[in-house]
């Protein structure tokens, strides 16, 4: 979904004009062939998913799983997420609160 995002929109536009949608702008090819969800708001996208002909939940994750690997995997262009530290360090008056820690 764009979020109002320009950039996303214009890009989306022109891979809908152009005919050469990514991979992954239209997650459901069996009930809206050519649908490019990017180009969607959150309630268009909600109501395309509620539509959705998938057979089980488990199909669905899978399905889900699947799609956000394929959008946001390293090798189509998008910033890495990964995180190159043990884990953040909190300093200043909250560094000695009390919390879930983690075991390392």
């Amino acid at each position: 979904m764009h979020e109002n995002d320009a950039e996303t929109l214009e890009k989306e536009k022109h891979r809908n004009l152009s005919k050469t949608q990514h991979k992954t702008s239209t997650p459901h090819d069996k009930d809206a062939p050519g649908w490019n969800e990017p180009l969607a708001s959150a309630s268009e996208a909600a109501v395309k998913a509620d539509k959705s002909t998938s057979s089980s939940p488990s199909e669905m994750q899978a399905k889900t799983v699947e799609y956000v690997k394929s959008r946001h995997s390293e090798d189509n262009g998008t910033e890495s997420t990964t995180a190159y530290y043990k884990r953040d360090e909190v300093t200043g008056p909250l560094s000695g609160a009390k919390g879930k820690e983690e075991k390392i």
